[in-house]
């Protein structure tokens, strides 16, 4: 059975916990406009104390939109086409204001190969621009349709900023990609001064209870 002063202590910390964590958001989401006539680059997420680049597509100067047609499984609007190889990527970085952190959990992703052959990878690269490839499920025919690429249970957590990387390794044709979502949460990081009040407050408490037995 836990005592007064073991519940205090825990109750102070969740509340610190509390005061110092953001819950889970959509960080990063690219649907690129709902028409190719007016496609766009930019990110629609508003996670607070967080910045989010423009998705880029690095190796192709003129990447382009496309409709996305009734007969395919995501929402009518634009999609992202981009040059197939291994040395062209579609790319992005997120980066938390300065006291936060950010903690990413998954990524989500429609994609689709032009024509030809191929297949989709991608990864992130850590704030030492490490790069980690990222398991993406299902693996399935993309040629005849979008499909839903997913990476979960990530957990990279940092201070500085992470780069995501979506490959098309495909030839001859191109990448198409629809409805870029990033998921995770941003949090504020605790002060110094705030934890070490902490810590001394539960030291107290600790000692005065064993002053009384």
């Amino acid at each position: 059975m836990k005592t007064r002063t073991q519940h205090m202590v825990m109750a102070m910390a969740a509340l610190f916990a509390l005061s110092t964590s953001v819950h889970a958001a959509v960080l990063a989401n690219y649907d690129f406009g709902p028409s190719a006539a007016s496609g766009t680059l930019a990110n629609s997420a508003t996670a607070s104390n967080l910045t989010v680049t423009s998705i880029s597509a690095v190796g192709d100067s003129t990447p382009t939109y496309s409709e996305v047609n009734s007969s395919q499984t995501t929402s009518m609007g634009a999609q992202l086409n981009i040059g197939g190889s291994s040395t062209l990527y579609a790319t992005f970085t997120l980066t938390p204001q300065s006291g936060y952190s950010v903690t990413v959990d998954s990524i989500n992703f429609f994609a689709r190969i032009g024509a030809g052959t191929g297949s989709v990878s991608a990864s992130y690269l850590d704030s030492l621009n490490v790069e980690h490839a990222l398991s993406l499920s299902p693996d399935g025919d993309l040629t005849t349709d979008f499909e839903l690429k997913s990476a979960t249970g990530i957990g990279y957590t940092t201070t500085g900023s992470v780069k995501f990387r979506i490959y098309g390794n495909i030839t001859p044709s191109s990448l198409r990609l629809d409805d870029v979502i990033v998921n995770g949460s941003v949090n504020a990081i605790p002060e110094p001064a705030s934890a070490a009040l902490l810590g001394l407050t539960s030291l107290a408490l600790l000692r005065r209870r064993g002053r009384s037995v």
